[in-house]
């Protein structure tokens, strides 16, 4: 009985823990026969055991206890033995395999001991609960250990946590003596290998300078070659980028203006009148591809060499009349008036189709930047030895930055008074066949006052 500060007394419960019965963590009384005898004692029979409860008799159950550590054991070696002085703390790596006796200073029931251990830097929590009293560690990492033990007695109090603290040393490779002799290693191997790959490089150098001197020599010789295929080259070069770009540039533009067209139409989103006001831009789109694809067709095969001059005697005039037909709708299309001044036959000795092309491309200039209500000349002449083909408009003209362009054939885009794509191949092309047959090109033009186009070619006589 324990008095508590109202005067009362309470009965402790922790003396009969011994004699209870746990059930789902609740201590319960036990019916069990219970018996006194001439000494005051009382015998209590419980699960075949007879118990003996003296009331005189002085327990301890409530005074303070410790736990001891009996015995640490390295593999075979004693460390730790209970009450001697000395404690090797330091472990060799070698002995990293610890066995950890413990025994608790309270013996009442001392069977009925429980043991409760941690090891801090190997595993940081307590272990179950259990009735061993030793504890094993196998092959432990070098570092610092704090090994902690505790009792819980009969009575369910426990003791204060023992700790017993221990060192493990590293292994002799992760000492600062092998990471010296890894240093030295190291710098060895660095060294032998950097003299190696000296020699070798040496060697190297010596049979490339042998190669380099016996090529050098060869290339000396063929220099000439190289620098004709290099500027052979670089001229292809260009004339790839400016095919692309007029590609790019003049025909992806009235295709896909002609592929939206067909959409609408597919769709049935464009009404018939809609498509009747479509149909004479179409008209005009599409020639002007057409003759963009002939200017590609005949420079690309002129640049690579493929075109040979064919000169025969013709008629200058049959080929007027034929290009003037052939623009004469395109041109009525922006009420633009074409005016044939030549009356009577103009016999030429140069390549037919090449000033067919010439004359189509300048018409085709022409209609292509004169603005409505607007008028092409076409008029022929002899002159000191030479037959000139005028073709004149009253279009918006060029700058001289621009006529410079085109003669030095550069990128020239620019668009027509309808929106037409330009992009000065046509005239490039009109300046080489004409210069392939004796000829040569002028161009007299301001910007807005319209252009005047000019094209001579020798009168030979039959």
């Amino acid at each position: 009985m324990a008095k508590q500060p109202n005067g009362n007394y309470k009965l402790s419960p922790t003396p009969f823990s011994k004699i209870s019965l746990k059930t789902n963590n609740l201590r319960v009384d036990v019916d069990a026969p219970l018996f006194t005898d001439d000494n005051n004692e009382v015998l209590l029979g419980y699960k075949g055991n007879l118990i003996t409860f003296n009331p005189n008799q002085h327990y301890i159950y409530n005074k303070t206890f410790e736990t001891k550590v009996c015995n640490v054991w390295a593999k075979q070696k004693m460390l730790y033995k209970e009450g001697s002085s000395s404690i090797i703390s330091e472990i060799p790596y070698d002995l990293n395999t610890l066995k950890i006796s413990f025994r608790s200073t309270f013996l009442e029931s001392a069977s009925e001991n429980k043991y409760q251990y941690k090891l801090d830097g190997f595993e940081n929590k307590w272990s179950d609960w259990n009735s061993s009293s030793e504890a094993d560690f196998t092959n432990l990492d070098d570092g610092y250990y704090n090994f902690s033990v505790r009792t819980k007695n009969v009575y369910g109090m426990l003791s204060k946590p023992t700790v017993f603290s221990f060192y493990i040393k590293p292994p002799w490779y992760k000492t600062w003596v092998a990471h010296l002799f890894y240093l030295i290693g190291g710098l060895l191997l660095l060294y032998f290998g950097n003299t190696l790959n000296t020699i070798r490089l040496k060697r190297i150098r010596a049979r490339l300078k042998q190669m380099v001197d016996q090529q050098t020599g060869e290339l000396i010789n063929k220099s000439e070659e190289i620098l004709a295929q290099k500027k052979a080259l670089e001229a292809l070069n260009v004339t790839k980028d400016r095919l692309f770009s007029i590609i790019s540039h003049d025909l992806k533009g009235p295709l896909a203006q002609l592929k939206s067209t067909f959409d609408l139409i597919d769709s049935e989103d464009i009404s018939i009148e809609e498509l009747q006001v479509l149909l004479p831009m179409l008209n005009l789109s599409i020639g002007s591809t057409l003759n963009l694809a002939d200017n590609l067709l005949y420079w690309a095969k002129s640049q690579l060499d493929g075109i040979q001059v064919r000169q025969v005697w013709f008629d200058l005039k049959e080929i007027i009349i034929e290009n003037y037909d052939l623009f004469k709708a395109r041109a009525e299309s922006k009420s633009i008036e074409i005016e044939n001044q030549i009356d009577k036959t103009i016999m030429v000795y140069a390549d037919r189709d090449m000033i067919n092309l010439v004359l189509r491309n300048l018409i085709a200039n022409a209609v292509k930047f004169t603005n409505e209500n607007g008028k092409i000349t076409i008029e022929c002449e002899t002159v000191n030895g030479f037959i000139k083909t005028f073709v004149q408009d009253t279009g918006t003209g060029l700058t001289k930055e621009e006529i410079e362009n085109i003669f030095s054939k550069g990128n020239f885009f620019k668009n027509g008074t309808s929106g037409e794509k330009g992009s000065g191949l046509g005239l490039i092309i009109c300046q080489d066949f004409i210069e392939k047959n004796g000829g040569s090109l002028e161009i007299e033009s301001t910007a807005g006052n319209g252009s005047k186009f000019i094209f001579s070619l020798p009168n030979i006589t039959n």
